[in-house]
């Protein structure tokens, strides 16, 4: 149907390569990207090679789909962030993962972009209190100092969770026993 591939094309997932559609996810693992009511808006993908020019790719924006809008996880994360009254905010796809996979499910990321105004009404409604669970590497740190303004102007208190040097929230979470992760999260010190 060509009115699909129309929108496919659009929205990201398929390119036309000499006329015919190819998928753009090829050699990649991919995410379903969905709204805080569980709906598909999109996807991303994730090189497997280690030959793709783009680590990640997202989909396109498009009238469902607005990556400043949009968190990761965040369908699945409302029932956590509502029972522990706090958001765990991480920099990947595979972070949420794996930290959904440890039992931490109020863990969120943000779709390849800064946390935006957007990004924090999605869960301040539910919670005042956000952890920032980042790399401990110097990306991870600049990432925490952009979202501590956000989460500031919208009275949201911002953690900083502490990780041992190169490691990232997926690498603690499956090296590591629930208890220790738990009480790497309950370490968390004011980001300011």
């Amino acid at each position: 149907d060509k009115n699909l591939i129309d929108a496919a094309v659009s929205a990201g997932v398929l390119r036309l390569s000499h006329g015919s559609p190819t998928c753009v996810f090829s050699n990649r693992i991919v995410f379903p990207i969905r709204n805080k009511i569980g709906q598909l808006v999109s996807f991303a993908g994730r090189d497997i090679t280690g030959r793709a020019n783009a680590k990640y790719i997202n989909g396109k924006e498009t009238t469902l789909y607005s990556k400043s809008k949009v968190l990761f996880g965040i369908s699945k994360a409302i029932p956590s962030v509502r029972e522990w009254s706090r958001v765990i905010l991480v920099e990947g796809y595979f972070d949420v993962v794996a930290l959904h996979q440890a039992e931490i499910c109020e863990a969120v990321a943000t779709c390849g972009t800064a946390l935006t105004k957007d990004h924090v009404k999605l869960f301040s409604k539910l919670t005042d209190k956000a952890l920032c669970f980042f790399d401990s590497d110097d990306a991870g740190r600049r990432a925490a100092s952009k979202a501590l303004p956000m989460l500031a102007k919208n009275n949201v208190d911002s953690l900083m969770v502490n990780l041992p040097d190169g490691m990232d929230p997926a690498d603690y979470a499956t090296s590591k026993s629930l208890e220790e992760l738990m009480d790497r999260i309950e370490e968390a010190e004011p980001l300011l």
